[in-house]
């Protein structure tokens, strides 16, 4: 009889909403993860490590910039947008800072990179910075659409987004290399900004008529606090995951960070595998007012840890060979 009720119970478990989709989650993510390393395996071997070390650098100030302005939007979205009585006015928030801030933030970059480029040690990288700036516009607005999308609990359709952007991305670097002949880098920077924007505008259309439900509008000052209160936990996090690209960029060559960032992406599929169950759960613990700020703080040790753990995962893919490449003392990992 025991053994029939713990039978009755696994089988509850497994059926329940959050296992399954922590299933479709998974499995888009792992799909999206391998799509993206052979993009990124492809685009070193066609580049080499100098052109490598190119993307490498810019693409992290632009994914730097997003991240760092994006002042915790996205966590506000899955904590209000996930009740159904404050969706509509806070995707309608979001989506309005989203539009200004990622507008800003790209013109700022185009007109200062030459600064930011100076101040890398790399005055050959303002033109590649500049092309780059076009990742910022999409990515907030693709990283917007997914946490929609998250917050309405719809998995299946992130996971289809998330796979379709990587299949999108990969496609059209090879047409672009192979097919028309073009420079790796610009490339890759294109092939990734189209990758991002045609999923994010084919998906966005569930969240135009979410934010056209009527809403309670007396939630919107508790969304910007909230915002507020995640705005600094996420601006360390965005810095700090980039400061070793940013410092081999100032202190060493572009061939040593593309011979660096080859290795790290050899790890860097099992850090996005790591965070499918919590793109589930975040939006489960949002509905319980006693779990969001205890959220936030795990998400943010979450970050911290991946960060340390990191570091001692490019050692062991990188072992030896890549550390002595870097003329970096293997201690310092």
């Amino acid at each position: 009889m025991k053994e029939l009720n713990l039978t009755r119970r696994a089988r509850s478990v497994i059926r329940t909403a959050t296992i399954k989709d922590t299933g479709i989650v998974f499995a888009g993510n792992t799909i999206s993860s391998v799509l993206g390393a052979v993009f990124y395996f492809l685009l070193a071997r066609v580049a080499g490590p100098a052109q490598f070390g190119v993307f490498a650098a810019v693409t992290a100030v632009a994914t730097t910039a997003v991240d760092l302005f994006d002042v915790g939007i996205n966590a506000a979205v899955i904590n209000y947008a996930s009740r159904i009585e404050t969706r509509s006015v806070s995707l309608r928030a979001a989506f309005l800072r989203k539009v200004w801030i990622s507008l800003i933030v790209t013109l700022i970059i185009i007109l200062a990179a030459p600064f930011i480029s100076g101040l890398l040690g790399q005055p050959v990288l303002t033109g590649a910075i500049r092309w780059a700036a076009i990742l910022v516009p999409t990515k907030a607005l693709f990283s917007f659409v997914r946490a929609g999308l998250q917050a309405a609990k719809l998995f299946f359709l992130d996971a289809v987004m998330d796979i379709l952007s990587s299949v999108l991305r990969l496609g059209l670097f090879v047409v672009f290399i192979f097919g028309f002949s073009f420079e790796s880098v610009w490339a890759a920077i294109l092939s990734w900004g189209i990758g991002l924007f045609l999923p994010a505008a084919i998906a966005s259309k569930k969240i135009w008529r979410m934010m056209g439900k009527s809403g309670n509008n007396i939630i919107a000052p508790g969304f910007t606090s909230y915002q507020s209160y995640m705005t600094a936990a996420f601006a360390v996090s965005a810095i700090s995951g980039r400061l070793d690209v940013f410092f081999l960029t100032r202190l060493t060559s572009l061939e040593t960070v593309g011979w660096y960032q080859a290795a790290f992406r050899l790890f860097m599929p099992v850090q996005q595998l790591s965070s499918s169950l919590s793109r589930v759960l975040a939006p489960r613990f949002a509905g319980f007012g006693v779990f969001r700020g205890i959220f936030g703080g795990d998400a943010m040790v979450g970050k911290i840890a991946l960060f340390s753990f990191k570091r001692q995962g490019i050692r062991s893919f990188g072992g030896r060979t890549v550390n002595n490449a870097f003329d970096i003392d293997a201690d310092t990992y």
